[in-house]
């Protein structure tokens, strides 16, 4: 609901600026031009504008988060269920994750597989082709956020995308797949909209259910039927080298990914708070984006988000403000000019 009357603001913030901005281009002699020229300035300055008060208002949030970050871990201002910000290092009491791809110990982890290709022009990765084989999970310890006086429960699975990830193709990762893949039970789920509109609705019947399933801690190994049907993921006894073959038979090869986060990690726990026990709920979902799990401590992440909205807001306001003064100088004779050239 805030995400959703925040956005609410900015559009409405957008609007008016724009026909503030038509006011003001009235009030100036510019030429005529053609008839989108006047509609393209004005949505031009009113966007800049509310970059710029969008800046200055992440300028005020990182100036408040700056100040909780400096409050005790235990603070009597917190309210239950309110939004916290704490610090400190990630714990787990039992053995750690061994990352599917990479070996690495972690206390959570998302991993994903799937061809992909090279676009040529834009030398990006991209999916092969639609509904190709994929496969995705996600595993859990039960983690525990220890600050400087207390230790607190991590509850629910964070968004893994501010997360630095590791990515790798290549014979190596194949290996690692497939002694993966011959080691674990795949739930067999289809991709969304594959099969029609009826089985969209379907899925959307079953989502509170799973979602319900993952806030829980544990492993979660999924993959779509292109990936079930090719690599035989639903038949007792997979062998590894047979995997592997099936894993290389395609054309073109897999992307292995996985972002992870290790025992031992300073890390600032954004989450919904419970003081008895107390309790962090750090699960990412649509009500509650903002909650997560992201590297480096409060203060420092507090420091570096500061700065960047000082300097985002200064350069869109001076831009802002430059766009202005440009088609108040001189009558905008530069832009007489151009629209003379143009015919």
């Amino acid at each position: 609901m805030k995400l959703a009357l925040g956005c609410l603001f900015w559009l409405v913030f957008l609007g008016l600026a724009y026909v503030f901005e038509q006011h003001w281009l009235q009030s100036l002699a510019l030429p005529a031009g053609p008839g989108w020229l006047r509609p393209a300035l004005a949505g031009t300055l009113a966007l800049g504008l509310t970059m710029s008060a969008g800046g200055l208002h992440g300028v005020w949030v990182a100036l408040r988060r700056r100040e909780q970050a400096a409050l005790p871990d235990f603070d009597q201002r917190r309210r239950e269920g309110e939004i916290v910000r704490l610090g400190g290092v990630l714990e787990i009491d039992e053995e750690p994750i061994v990352a599917p791809f990479s070996g690495r110990a972690a206390a959570m982890l998302s991993y994903k597989a799937y061809p992909f290709v090279v676009d040529k022009e834009s030398e990006r990765e991209r999916r092969a082709v639609d509904w190709a084989p994929r496969i995705y999970g996600r595993m859990q310890r039960r983690c525990w956020l220890r600050t400087r006086t207390q230790r607190i429960a991590l509850q629910g699975f964070p968004c893994p995308d501010p997360m630095p990830n590791w990515r790798r193709n290549g014979d190596e990762a194949e290996a690692a797949c497939a002694r993966h893949l011959a080691n674990t039970r795949f739930e067999v789920v289809p991709d969304f909209g594959e099969h029609g509109v009826g089985a969209v609705v379907g899925q959307l019947r079953q989502l509170p259910a799973r979602l319900a399933q993952l806030d829980e801690p544990g492993d979660h190994h999924q993959c779509n039927e292109a990936a079930a049907a090719m690599l035989g993921l639903t038949a007792d006894g997979r062998d590894e080298a047979t995997l592997r073959a099936r894993l290389r038979a395609l054309d073109p090869r897999w992307l292995f990914d996985e972002h992870a986060w290790m025992p031992g990690q300073e890390v600032t726990a954004v989450g919904t708070w419970q003081a008895s026990p107390p309790t962090l709920d750090i699960g990412c979902s649509v009500r509650h984006p903002e909650r997560g799990l992201l590297l480096g401590l409060p203060a420092a992440r507090a420091r570096h988000d500061l700065k960047g909205a000082i300097v985002f807001t200064l350069v869109m306001a001076a831009l802002t403000a430059l766009g202005h003064f440009a088609l108040h100088h001189d009558d905008a004779a530069w832009l007489r000019m151009a629209v003379e050239a143009l015919g």
